[in-house]
């Protein structure tokens, strides 16, 4: 069980959909930091902020998550039920 959640919350993270970008993208630049502070607070390299902000990136769940908290954002899924 726990398992197949985790599977589906890295698939959902991996494949990161533009909204999700444009959430961690716009809150930064709300707050008025540049990629290079975000990579200060966060610890994630500027490289991979760059690459993530214009959907190249990959990111981990760690990595995802520290950018998240860095912008006061939080990690959230929910599961999709189909009706049939």
């Amino acid at each position: 069980m726990f398992y197949r959640y985790y599977h589906k919350l890295v698939q959902q993270i991996t494949h990161m959909n533009p909204e999700m970008i444009q959430q961690i993208r716009s809150r930064r630049i709300l707050l008025g930091i540049t990629q290079g502070d975000l990579s200060e607070i966060s610890g994630v390299s500027v490289r991979t902020i760059k690459a993530i902000e214009k959907g190249t990136g990959n990111p981990t769940i760690d990595v995802l998550s520290r950018l998240l908290e860095a912008v006061g954002l939080k990690l959230t899924t929910v599961e999709r039920v189909s009706n049939g």
